[in-house]
């Protein structure tokens, strides 16, 4: 197995990790406190993860891996993203660079949960698997009274990039966990709207 490069995969510093959990307790009042979400949903990147871990813990819910969602990261850009062997099973990898990013043991090693996350085994660009994501919500049964919708915890680029091709505000800046809303509408081939950005920790606008 490669050696994990940390450089692509740095942890966040246990100031990063106080921040993540502030800014979970924040999340449902700055929702209205009436929002549900089936699960956490997870970029792979251990600084993502570790993130997700605390919004998981706080709204307790289970986290899902989606290793789609850290496409959008400038290594992964980069170098692509593949399955090392086995999808699903073997370690996910740069493509180009052949170097490992951590197993799903050493996520949760790092960020332990009550239950063990799940990852998914199929791999897409970013945009192409927030359409996944938000198809797969709306094809399900309903939870609530509440509209469908899902928690992603990914990277500023993501947010960036569907702001770029999405109706409404642009996102102007992405600092540390910011909350960044989007309204998905399937038909005519599906188009998101983005709804607008904050800072979860200040509530500052960041949208224009």
């Amino acid at each position: 197995r490669t050696t994990i490069c940390s450089r692509f995969d740095p942890p966040l510093t246990a100031a990063g990790r106080d921040h993540a959990r502030t800014c979970a307790a924040r999340l449902s009042p700055a929702l209205g406190g009436s929002t549900r979400f089936g699960a956490v949903l997870s970029s792979p990147l251990l600084r993502t993860y570790e993130t997700a871990a605390a919004f998981s813990k706080e709204l307790r819910t289970p986290l899902v891996i989606i290793p789609g969602l850290s496409a959008c990261a400038a290594a992964v850009d980069k170098n692509g993203l593949a399955w090392q062997g086995a999808p699903g099973v073997s370690p996910l990898i740069l493509r180009k660079r052949g170097e490992c990013f951590r197993t799903l043991e050493e996520l949760h090693a790092a960020a332990p949960l009550a239950e063990t996350p799940e990852i998914v085994p199929w791999i897409e660009d970013f945009e192409p698997t927030m359409r996944r994501l938000a198809e797969e919500e709306l094809s399900r049964p309903a939870r609530s009274s509440d509209p469908p919708a899902i928690l992603v915890v990914s990277h500023r680029e993501g947010m960036r990039d569907l702001s770029a091709l999405a109706a409404g505000p642009r996102i102007r800046e992405t600092p540390y966990c910011c909350l960044a809303a989007f309204l998905y509408d399937r038909r005519g081939g599906g188009a998101w709207t983005c709804v607008g950005c904050q800072a979860l920790d200040t509530g500052r606008c960041l949208h224009e």
